[in-house]
């Protein structure tokens, strides 16, 4: 299965949604699915592991700047 995946940050943003987004991550390059997590590069992307990979889209953060 290849699966893409995006939010607005990675999981070192530490807010819910992408808590969620990185547990999800995790299990499913665990079971060995082909996963692309595409978020912002606010904060810095997980470690691939197996088959998985991050993108890091460049991005203007200026409300959470403030």
């Amino acid at each position: 299965m290849k699966i893409l995946m995006a939010s607005s940050f990675f999981a070192s943003h530490n807010g819910g949604l992408e808590r969620v987004a990185g547990e999800l991550f995790r299990a499913f390059a665990d079971r060995g699915q082909k996963i692309v997590w595409m978020a912002g590069d606010v904060t810095p992307p997980p470690q691939p592991t197996g088959k998985s990979r991050t993108v890091s889209l460049r991005i203007f953060n200026f409300v959470e700047d403030k």
